[in-house]
């Protein structure tokens, strides 16, 4: 059965249905971004990204090859590692352990959607956080997502999206999981 609205795609849906978590989730992270003034600030800021990332990108990656994405998803907790490298930071990171249920390739979608779509937001927060001059130019990997290839990474997420999830249930499944992944994330960075 296709979606009811006829001509709406799974990320249309996806939009409007996870559009209140989607604000929390930001209207959480805010005020970590403005307090990231200095390396020790920024390092926390980003030990939670990982804390949230890794796990969540670890439980995602059995899936992958199911989804057939054709470009490569991005291991984006690799990246965190590598700013807190060059902020000189070592060591044990908590990791969270009330992630999104990812028990299907539709699930795994959704989780998708946000982290695919918080590389969006990240290249305009590095862009803030390039201003501090007490943070190291080279510290943004996270942030700068895929770089100038960004938008049109996103584009093709959201074609194969789109041409994955068609039906009511399919969409209901990934529209699920990224209000849980919103809801998830926005738990753990309040701990931080």
């Amino acid at each position: 059965m296709l979606h009811p609205e006829a001509i709406e795609t799974c990320a249309a849906v996806l939009k409007r249905q996870t559009q209140a978590q989607h604000q929390l989730a930001e209207t959480t992270m805010m005020p970590l971004i403005h307090q990231a003034t200095s390396s020790t600030s920024y390092a926390r800021l980003l030990k939670g990204m990982y804390g949230f990332y890794q796990p969540l990108e670890e439980q995602i990656a059995p899936f992958l090859p199911r989804i057939n994405f054709p470009l490569p998803v991005s291991n984006r907790a690799h990246h965190i590692l590598t700013d807190l490298q060059v902020l000189g930071v070592n060591g044990m990171i908590p990791l969270s352990t009330q992630l999104p249920l990812i028990e299907s390739p539709l699930q795994a979608l959704g989780a998708l959607y946000v982290l695919e779509g918080s590389a969006l937001g990240g290249r305009i927060i590095a862009r803030m956080l390039r201003k501090q001059d007490s943070l190291p130019d080279n510290a943004f990997h996270f942030f700068e997502g895929h770089q100038e290839n960004t938008g049109a990474h996103w584009q093709a997420f959201i074609r194969h999206l789109n041409q994955f999830a068609v039906t009511t249930p399919d969409i209901e499944k990934v529209s699920g999981a990224a209000n849980e992944t919103f809801a998830a994330h926005t738990r753990w960075m309040k701990t931080v």
